[in-house]
């Protein structure tokens, strides 16, 4: 077995992975400060953006009355990936990592376009949305972000 095997926990509704100590620091510093992560292929950059996702939608995380007193994001988590098949990939790590509602756009999607009620749909129902660039650019012009 593996020490990439033997990190895997499984646990009854998601699955979770237990971060290297390499990992571990990347995160702190990802926590107080920007930080690219170069790394090599399979070295578990995937792994340090779920710890951040996870713990930036902890602290954007309120009970609103709204809500029947459920825990809402007051913000929205945007994942940018470079290619279209990422997106789908990302998004089920995100899906089986964390409890948080994640939705994936890919340019050759479609998706959306410029329509801002499709939009405001989706960041009402979503708390984490893995995208590329060119979506990414959709938004900003529609000043959604």
């Amino acid at each position: 077995m593996s020490a990439s095997d033997s990190a895997v926990n499984a646990n009854a509704d998601t699955l979770r992975l237990a971060p290297r100590a390499y990992q571990e620091e990347i995160f702190s510093h990802a926590k107080v400060e920007n930080v690219i992560a170069a790394l090599g292929t399979g070295s578990g950059k995937t792994l340090i953006a779920t710890m951040l996702v996870k713990y930036v939608a902890a602290q954007t995380m309120i009970t609103a009355p709204e809500e029947n007193g459920q825990q809402v994001q007051t913000k929205k988590i945007v994942f940018l990936v470079p290619l279209a098949p990422l997106v789908e990939q990302q998004r089920n790590y995100l899906e089986h990592q964390t409890p948080l509602r994640v939705r994936g756009y890919a340019g050759s999607t479609g998706v959306g376009g410029l329509d801002r009620g499709f939009w405001a749909q989706e960041f009402k129902e979503a708390d984490v949305l893995v995208m590329t660039g060119t979506h990414t650019s959709t938004l900003a012009r529609l000043g959604l972000i």
